[in-house]
């Protein structure tokens, strides 16, 4: 019998000795602190005796948005590196690197911002961007998502999201950030996530749109999630497992 080879991603670091002190690390790993605070908060709210008797909403059980936390992969600062602006020119910066000046590069205004009609507000006009060392061979049949981490407490900067095939072969992945300090002096230290990735498929579907019906699984879901105190996303789960008709 043959056994089909799982398929990975692989992410190399040309920079000697990073792949080992500042790995690529699974998105769950990265902690985020206001979670720790809603799930403190949903914990101390189902001790009152009076939770489960009326619609008990909280986003400490919302599962669109901590699946997307445990996807994928997360890219950190390998070094300290410093950012300089000025208020009196939004369009330039500076840079100072711990260990490798090249290890911070940029794209101007003239390949980027000039082109939209209205710029980002409180942006720079010119993206930094960090020369990572980090390339990545995309398994075939996938494409790679470059993206935001998702609920994070960053709001320096955000990183510009980026969408790789498989059949262009090793992709160098040096994250572009709009930067969101305008005037002054950031620190960004090693370790500080950057970017996260995902695995995206390359398969195709169809698209259907249409309104929902009384016998359709749209209906079924909202009279699941309406007849009951607390939303049960265990039994959707049982119910659907992952199908809609």
């Amino acid at each position: 019998m043959l056994f089909k080879k799982k398929q990975q991603i692989e992410f190399v670091n040309e920079v000697p000795g990073v792949a080992e002190t500042m790995p690529m690390i699974p998105a769950k790993q990265v902690k985020r602190a206001w979670v720790s605070n809603a799930m403190r908060d949903f914990a101390e709210a189902r001790k009152n005796l009076d939770w489960n008797k009326s619609k008990f909403g909280h986003v400490a059980r919302c599962p669109g948005m901590f699946t997307m936390h445990r996807h994928g992969w997360v890219m950190r600062a390998w070094q300290d590196f410093t950012i300089a602006t000025s208020a009196d020119n939004v369009e330039d910066f500076s840079w100072i690197c711990a260990a490798d000046q090249s290890g911070i590069s940029h794209h101007g205004k003239p390949l980027w911002a000039d082109h939209y009609a209205e710029w980002k507000p409180n942006t720079l006009r010119n993206l930094v961007k960090v020369v990572s060392g980090w390339v990545a061979h995309i398994p075939r049949g996938y494409y790679l998502l470059e993206c935001p981490l998702p609920h994070y407490e960053e709001h320096r900067f955000t990183v510009v999201e980026g969408f790789w095939p498989s059949d262009t072969g090793p992709v160098e992945l040096n994250p572009s950030l709009y930067w969101h300090v305008l005037d002054g002096t950031t620190l960004i230290k090693a370790g500080t996530p950057l970017a996260q990735y995902i695995l995206v498929p390359e398969d195709t579907v169809d698209m259907v749109c249409k309104g929902a019906t009384p016998t359709s699984s749209a209906d079924t879901r909202k009279f699941l999630m309406n007849s009951r105190f607390v939303t049960n996303y265990a039994e959707m789960r049982k119910l659907f497992g992952g199908a809609c008709d």
